[in-house]
């Protein structure tokens, strides 16, 4: 990805990273396909077409802050998304005095996506749980 990102080759960047991102990065290409994947093409390609929003000096330290954060917190992770991604999941939730990490079974990092119906169940039966909304 790197070496498409320094040609300039942002259809071939937008490919990749919705195959890392939508469908997982050890599972197939294409696994998530129709309108979500349509949906994440565009999305992603607005973003990667996108003026720069600055370097990471112009951007506020959060993680010190975790422990600010005393509200219900659901932090979920596909089963299938980027392995490093539950090491750094756990430590915002032991950072989080009201933190609770879902796994989603059959999905990447954009569940909302590729298993809808399972992403609403979950997130409303956390809000039902926490007290929150209806």
């Amino acid at each position: 990805m790197v070496r498409a990102t320094a040609v300039g080759a942002i259809d071939e960047v937008n490919r990749l990273e919705v195959h890392y991102w939508l469908d997982g990065p050890a599972q197939p290409e294409g696994r998530v396909y129709g309108k979500p994947r349509e949906l994440m093409f565009q999305r992603n390609g607005q973003a990667l077409a996108a003026s720069s929003p600055g370097g990471d000096a112009d951007r506020p330290e959060s993680w010190s802050r975790l422990g600010e954060v005393h509200v219900p917190t659901l932090l979920l992770v596909g089963d299938y998304d980027e392995t490093g991604l539950m090491p750094l999941t756990e430590l915002m939730a032991a950072h989080i005095s009201a933190a609770q990490i879902q796994r989603l079974n059959g999905s990447a990092h954009c569940p909302m996506l590729d298993q809808p119906r399972q992403f609403a169940s979950t997130v409303l039966g956390f809000l039902a749980a926490a007290g929150i909304g209806r």
